[in-house]
C-alpha cells in the first residue's frame, strides 16, 4: 500500500521509495535539500533556463547504486527552435 501526504506533497511506496513533489518557483532554493533524491522529473522544461538546469544537475549527486548514476528527465514541448532544450 502506498502513502500519500499532502505537507509534504509525496508518495511513499512499501519499498521505502519516495516521488516528492516540489514546485521550482526559485531554482536556487529548490536545488537545496536535494540530499538523498536520485533523480529529478522537470515538467514543463521549457520553463527553466540552462543556468537553472545546471544549477539542478550540479545539485543531484552520488549515484543510485554501484550500475546506476542519478538522472534528469526532462519533458517538454518546445517553444521555439532557439531553445537550450534543442
Amino acid at each position: 500500500m502506498c502513502f500519500i501526504r499532502l505537507n509534504p506533497r509525496e508518495i511513499e511506496f512499501p519499498n521505502g521509495s519516495k516521488i516528492i513533489f516540489k514546485g521550482f518557483d526559485d531554482p536556487q532554493k529548490a536545488g537545496k535539500g536535494l540530499e538523498g533524491v536520485n533523480d529529478i522529473h522537470i515538467e514543463e522544461a521549457f520553463e527553466f533556463t540552462l543556468e537553472d538546469f545546471t544549477m539542478l544537475d550540479n545539485s543531484l549527486r552520488g549515484k543510485k547504486n554501484v550500475f546506476e548514476d542519478s538522472q534528469i528527465l526532462l519533458t517538454f514541448n518546445p517553444e521555439h527552435q532557439a531553445s537550450w532544450l534543442k
